[in-house]
This record gives C-alpha cells, sequence and structure tokens, in this order.
C-alpha cells in the first residue's frame, strides 16, 4: 500500500509487546512498521497546512479490525501531539469506527462543531 515492506525487526506481537491492543483477543498479530505511522502522520499534517480542510476518515471494517485501526490513530493522535487538529469521533461501534478531523483554526470551526451532533445521529440511525 505504501510502496515498501514492513521491516522484520520492527515486527511485533501482541504476545511479545505492552501495548494497548493487550485486550484483543490472542490469535491476532499486528505488525507495528513506524514508517506507516510516520508517512500517515506527514500527510495529514501537509493536508492540514490548509485550515479549511475537513477530514473524515473510516477504519477499513472488510476484516473485522476496524476497532484495533481505531486504536491505532488514537494512538498516533496522541504520541505525536498533533497540536491545532481537533478530533471528533463521530462513530465507534462494533460494525463501523469513523472520525473526523478539522483545524482548530478552520474559518467555519463554528459551523462544524454545530452540526456534529446532527451528523453522529444521521450516522447512529444509518448503522440501525
Amino acid at each position: 500500500m505504501f510502496g515498501f515492506k514492513p521491516l522484520r525487526e520492527n515486527q511485533h506481537s501482541l504476545e511479545e509487546t505492552t501495548s494497548p491492543f493487550h485486550s484483543f483477543p490472542r490469535s491476532r498479530f499486528i505488525t507495528f512498521d513506524p514508517r506507516i505511522s510516520d508517512t500517515i502522520v506527514s500527510f495529514i499534517l501537509e493536508l492540514f497546512k490548509d485550515k479549511r480542510i475537513v477530514l473524515l476518515y473510516v477504519c477499513d471494517p472488510s476484516d473485522s479490525r476496524q476497532g484495533v485501526r481505531a486504536k491505532l490513530f488514537d494512538i498516533w493522535f496522541r504520541q505525536y501531539r498533533i497540536q491545532n487538529i481537533i478530533k471528533v469521533t463521530l462513530a465507534n461501534t462494533s460494525s463501523v469506527s469513523a472520525c473526523m478531523l478539522f483545524s482548530s483554526e478552520n474559518t467555519y470551526k463554528g459551523e462544524i462543531e454545530d452540526c456534529l451532533p446532527e451528523m453522529m445521529e444521521k450516522i447512529s440511525n444509518y448503522l440501525e
């Protein structure tokens, strides 16, 4: 997906590492390659140089690991101490995890925040 293979020395199984994923079933295997997080965070920071951007992301549910992906994005958000970007969870259910990111300096910040309850309700109704 990113044009390179994971580094073998940076891969850890759930059993080998202390991570927020320890509560997931031991049969799952998660690999960690710091280049992936660096690439995604760099992309997001570059994207938000334009303060008007609003980014909606949905974690891929095709293999039922969307919860793991959502936790990983949360970790990256905290680990990289991304400032001036507001993260709002729109949905976090067993079937879908979706979040919105926008700049705290967005000209339309008030309007975005005003529409969040309606967006969350529409997503919730759609999932029912």
